[in-house]
């Protein structure tokens, strides 16, 4: 844990400025969109397709049908 907190730092007013959050959204799946297709979406580097399926309490085998609501992280706009 203390090698962690050693890590803190302040941040500058330009770095500060270019941090954008990242909010949960509710969206509608359109025809022909899948888990990947989805999760390519998302601002996740490793593991997207997992964390869409875990946000969304989707089993490995689950797919996602047009009309139903999902969620997915993205920044703020």
């Amino acid at each position: 844990m203390r090698r962690t907190t050693y890590s803190f730092r302040r941040i500058g007013a330009a770095e500060a400025a270019k941090i954008r959050p990242l909010r949960l959204h509710v969206v509608t799946v359109t025809p022909g969109e899948t888990v990947a297709g989805m999760a390519k979406s998302l601002p996740f580097e490793s593991y997207a397709v997992e964390r869409f399926r875990v946000l969304n309490g989707l089993a490995s085998d689950q797919g996602i049908e047009a009309g139903e609501k999902v969620k997915i992280v993205s920044e703020d706009k």
